[in-house]
């Protein structure tokens, strides 16, 4: 025996001719549905429907049997009903009705200058009107009901310039964008990767008859309403020129940038070209030292705390600086670290560092190794050595636990050679007790700080990394100890002035 469904009872035995069946009504969903009805009979039987959108199966029978009912999908915003006939007994079923809905195709349209018409199609459930923002672009007929055709009718484009309209349909919108003589978009603008805070750039060179005509426009997601650019001091120039630039990249400036070039009669699309922002960053920091002395150089990931491993090169001017080590960051300490100094006498440094399996660096800054250099005794005094990213002998990539590659930024920082020792402020090649004092008024801010490399020697605490980039009690304390001499003097160095 069958176990009992939706609309199936038990069957009781008949032996007068009559019929009864298992269910009176039925409430069904929009989307549509199918089901079963027993019927109990000693006798024929025949089984219809009211309603088109209804259909039985079997339309007859004798004795017990299962109808089964089938029920289309409402495509209309009012619930319907219809009536099931079996043997004279009768089956109420009553349909929800849809959710309004108006789509129009297609969603976008680029129109000659010389003008046309065109046909959207509408696919709706409810009753909807039409209408242009545009003056220049007519729409017949300008309301309906259920599914339909709207024709569109652009004007001629008489100005000199880009024009574009929205039609809406429903809440659903239509975007014509109107064009004009040949133009040739001799180069494309470039997709890129910027990292938060820095700049973009995007470029397009296009040929054509007349005075060319730019206008860039961002799209912020794949399918949306391209948005026209205009300058904004400080923040955006070249919305009307080949070359548009965006200063302070933020992660509102993600999307597609598209440049639209027209003349008279004539228009040109460039390719989209996509920016996508990045803020999670590998910094090398600026630190300075004394020609001839040991400078240690932290490196920070900026994690969003999915970051399992990475690799990358430091590429450094090996007649300035020698490789002396790389250790462990403070938040490293977990980490197996992998160093390939082979070509370091090219200045050529490998890293590549990883997690356990699962682990991962927490969002925000993390210190995830320290880099020592000898900087040469030759270097001359205020020189910039930098230290950049490469790719040898190990390629730039951060993982994240699942082994997929994460999109990075890497800012480069350098050494800078600074002579002098720490603490002393009067640069007499030793500290004194004038030194010693002098430190105390700079930090309970009797005299004004100092930059460059008076704030590096004033920034002497602590001692075992000449300074932490800010100044504080336990300098003037460090200072004091070295004028009673109670630790060596130290050449000047320690993190970069704010």
């Amino acid at each position: 025996m069958q176990p009992l469904g939706k609309g199936v009872q038990a069957m009781q035995v008949l032996n007068d001719g009559s019929t009864i069946i298992g269910s009176t009504g039925q409430i069904s969903p929009a989307a549509g549905e199918t089901y079963a009805i027993s019927v109990n009979s000693s006798t024929g039987w025949a089984a219809a429907a009211s309603a088109a959108w209804a259909s039985v199966s079997p339309g007859s029978g004798s004795n017990h049997g299962i109808v089964t009912v089938t029920v289309a999908p409402n495509p209309t915003t009012s619930s319907r009903g219809c009536t099931i006939t079996i043997a004279g007994q009768t089956h109420a079923l009553i349909q929800n009705a849809a959710a309004a809905s108006t789509k129009i195709s297609p969603t976008s349209h680029a129109s000659p200058a010389a003008g046309e018409t065109y046909a959207l199609a509408v696919t709706a459930n409810t009753g909807w009107s039409a209408n242009s923002n545009q003056t220049w672009v007519a729409v017949s007929p300008t309301s309906g009901i259920y599914n339909g055709t709207v024709t569109v009718t652009v004007a001629v484009n008489t100005t000199a310039a880009i024009r574009s309209a929205i039609i809406t349909i429903g809440g659903a919108m239509h975007l014509i964008v109107q064009d004009s003589p040949p133009i040739a978009i001799l180069q494309q603008p470039v997709g890129q990767n910027a990292v938060a805070g820095t700049s973009a750039t995007f470029m397009v060179d296009a040929a054509g008859s007349g005075t060319l005509a730019y206008q860039w426009y961002f799209m912020p997601a794949a399918g949306t309403t391209p948005q026209p650019l205009s300058d904004l001091a400080g923040k955006l120039t070249g919305a009307h020129a080949p070359t548009l630039s965006i200063s302070n990249v933020q992660p509102s400036d993600a999307g597609d940038y598209v440049c639209i070039v027209t003349t008279v009669g004539a228009l040109v699309t460039s390719s989209a070209a996509q920016l996508i922002v990045v803020d999670r960053l590998v910094v090398i920091s600026n630190q300075t030292a004394t020609p001839g002395s040991n400078v240690i150089v932290p490196l920070q990931l900026i994690a969003h705390g999915d970051e399992n491993a990475l690799g990358f090169s430091v590429n450094f001017d090996a007649t300035k600086l020698t490789f002396v080590s790389a250790t462990a960051g403070a938040q490293a300490t977990d980490a197996t670290l992998n160093t390939n100094s082979s070509q370091t006498s090219s200045g050529k440094l490998g890293i590549a560092m990883a997690k356990p399996s699962g682990a991962v660096w927490s969002a925000g800054t993390q210190e995830i190794v320290k880099l020592t250099f000898t900087l040469a005794s030759s270097v001359p005094d205020t020189t910039v050595v930098p230290l950049t990213f490469g790719d040898v002998p190990v390629a730039r990539e951060i993982s994240s636990v699942a082994a997929v590659a994460l999109p990075a930024g890497y800012q480069s920082g350098s050494v800078t050679a600074l002579s002098g020792y720490e603490a002393d402020m009067n640069g007499s090649g030793a500290v004194t007790i004038t030194d010693w004092v002098k430190v105390g008024r700079i930090v309970a801010g009797l005299d004004p700080a100092p930059t460059g490399i008076d704030f590096l020697k004033a920034d002497c605490a602590p001692r075992s990394s000449l300074g932490n980039g800010a100044l504080s009690i336990t300098d003037w304390v460090q200072a004091g100890r070295y004028a009673a001499g109670l630790d060596p003097l130290t050449a000047v160095g320690g993190p970069a002035a704010p």
